[in-house]
């Protein structure tokens, strides 16, 4: 199912990791490998290099450092030119701080005197300002895509904020109950995706149920895409 998703995201790279490789010996690994060239045929880890590894043993770990850092090197920035936004993935207080979010940054960058919006699943939307900006526990002058930042609000209640919240800069995004998408149904699923499914959103950090209402079938057969409105539920929805 993870791999599934990975395939859905289009994404061009990566790299397989066999972990616990000191539980068995060659002759599985070597079964494990052939299994796993068949599942990845076709797709965009099939020439991808297998790595054994053991946090027990130190098994490969330097192999894997060297590989991760030869497929970080071999990707390009690409052009950022969007607008800040971070999914906020954790909430905390901190004794003479007061609140503090983390996240990644989705896109754009958040520089020391922005002044971004928060936008809470409550469908709440305020200016707010903050008093530190953190990359793995140092401080910053501005945090851009891709980066871990630890964010320390000003004058916002911790308990107001959780997971799947989000910050972005000015008002550049409009929040709804409804999302309209290009829905496309796994290739290897047996049922396909019908009308008025109740499924769970993952969206940036958020874990929403929604229903699912397709505009142009009643159905949408497995590997096929379609027009869809995600439609957000309540504990009060019919």
């Amino acid at each position: 199912e993870h791999f599934e998703i990975l395939k859905l995201l289009k994404l061009r790279s990566g790299l397989v990791t066999l972990t616990k490789c000191d539980l068995v010996g060659d002759d599985d690994l070597e079964l494990l490998e052939l299994e796993l060239g068949e599942l990845l045929a076709g797709s965009f880890l099939e020439s991808t290099p297998i790595v054994r590894t053991s946090t027990r043993t130190g098994q490969g770990i330097a192999e894997l450092k060297t590989a991760l850092t030869r497929l970080a090197e071999g990707m390009t920035a690409g052009v950022d030119d969007l607008p800040f936004r971070l999914h906020i993935d954790r909430v905390f207080s901190r004794p003479g701080h007061g609140t503090v979010v983390t996240g990644t940054v989705a896109s754009g960058t958040l520089r020391a005197n922005d002044s971004p919006m928060l936008h809470t699943q409550g469908g709440t939307a305020e200016i707010v300002s903050f008093r530190g900006l953190h990359n793995h526990g140092r401080a910053v002058e501005s945090i851009r895509r891709g980066q871990r930042a630890a964010i320390n609000l000003a004058g916002v209640d911790h308990h107001a904020l959780a997971r799947g919240d989000v910050l972005t800069h000015g008002e550049t995004l409009v929040a709804g109950p409804i999302t309209a998408v290009h829905l496309t149904a796994a290739p290897d699923g047996t049922r396909g995706i019908k009308n008025r499914l109740t499924c769970r959103l993952h969206l940036g950090t958020a874990d929403l149920p929604v229903e699912v209402s397709l505009l142009d079938a009643d159905r949408l057969a497995p590997g096929t895409t379609g027009l869809a409105q995600l439609v957000e539920r309540t504990p009060n929805s019919p």
